[in-house]
């Protein structure tokens, strides 16, 4: 499993902890850390230094989705909200 690692607190752990505070279904959390995990990786971050610019990094992840995994719409929206969860609730800044 692949982990940011930020003053000793892993980044889907602490995804994970906010989602049970705001009260998230399990699949939720699954889902949502699983596109976390795939954003991550296609951007090869390895640090929370590297989520800035978030905005531009998203959008290319979302426009690879359609292109190269053959993904509806819907499923765009889904990794959408993901991101959105992550930079509000998560590493609590904006997106761009």
């Amino acid at each position: 499993m692949f982990y940011v690692k930020y003053k000793k607190t892993k980044l889907l752990d602490e995804i994970r902890h906010v989602m049970r505070v705001h009260n998230y279904f399990i699949h939720a959390k699954l889902t949502y850390c699983d596109w976390i995990k795939r954003f991550v990786l296609f951007n090869k971050m390895s640090s929370r230094e590297d989520m800035k610019n978030g905005e531009v990094k998203i959008e290319e992840f979302l426009t690879y989705l359609p292109m190269d995994m053959n993904v509806f719409a819907s499923t765009q929206n889904l990794a959408m909200n993901a991101f959105v969860f992550l930079y509000k609730h998560v590493l609590k800044g904006s997106i761009g």
